[in-house]
């Protein structure tokens, strides 16, 4: 049985994945929050758990996947009731001593971080193994999170600078396609015109894409000599958008060292 606590975005998520792949009778889920559970598909099948000594007491693979602030309730529910299980954790900057320490009795830990695009299948998720969790627990998780998208195994210290880049990437993208939107808006496009050619324009380029693809010889292909893309690009660089961008990504990746501290001491 894998039980998953917390039921939000990612909860959900995974789920959705979980179901791809499991048995609907295989998989139990709780969240504190019940308007949560009653969102969920209802389904006969789909086994919601009372409380978290059920779904510790049912479960071989524990799923954790709230929110950093409430890790300790959550930890504090499930030692008492622990017996050698799985902990797979998703919450933000809750490293795996962290909860090896906070259960005790040689807590097998996986540390992962999803990206919002698990909601289609289409998530990078980083994945870290803890002091006593084994590789084929290592390679459980990434079973699960397969289902989900695609992964990456790592050392934990890239926990944190996977997540300012790959966990909050999506956001990166998503205010740059605003701005794209915005200047549309400035060149005369109406609302619809304007959402049309940058949401069509970022799809296409993102299906031109292939894992292999070097990204620079890609610009290339684009950029003609002394035509408009270059032009665009040439100011890029004169306002040195590669710095602007590694400096908001070192922001993003202090902000993850600094929300780690602030829970875990």
């Amino acid at each position: 049985m894998v039980g998953i606590i917390g039921c939000g975005n990612m909860g959900r998520a995974l789920l959705g994945g979980l179901l791809s792949n499991y048995r609907k009778e295989r998989v139990l889920v709780y969240d504190k929050d019940r308007s949560k559970l009653s969102k969920l598909k209802k389904d006969s099948l789909l086994r919601k758990a009372k409380n978290l000594e059920e779904v510790v007491n049912k479960s071989s693979t524990i799923i954790i996947a709230v929110k950093p602030q409430d890790i300790r309730e959550v930890l504090e529910g499930i030692r008492g009731f622990y017996r050698n299980q799985l902990i797979i954790s998703i919450a933000a900057g809750i490293t795996t001593s962290f909860i090896e320490k906070a259960i005790g009795k040689k807590t097998r830990v996986i540390r992962v971080m999803p990206n919002l695009p698990a909601k289609v299948k289409r998530s990078v998720t980083g994945l870290s193994k803890g002091r006593y969790a084994s590789l084929a627990d290592l390679k459980k998780a990434k079973r699960i999170f397969k289902s989900i998208g695609s992964c990456l195994v790592l050392k934990e210290k890239y926990i944190n600078p996977l997540t300012a880049i790959s966990g909050s990437g999506p956001g990166y993208i998503f205010y740059f396609l605003y701005c794209l939107e915005d200047s549309a808006l400035s060149l005369g496009f109406s609302k619809e015109e304007a959402h049309f050619l940058v949401f069509n324009t970022f799809k296409g380029a993102g299906e031109l894409i292939s894992e292999k693809d070097d990204f620079l010889e890609l610009v290339e292909k684009v950029a003609s000599r002394r035509g408009t893309t270059e032009k665009a690009l040439l100011y890029f660089k004169k306002k040195n958008f590669k710095r602007i961008v590694k400096e908001a990504i070192e922001k993003a990746n202090k902000r993850a060292e600094e929300l780690s501290k602030r829970i875990t001491t």
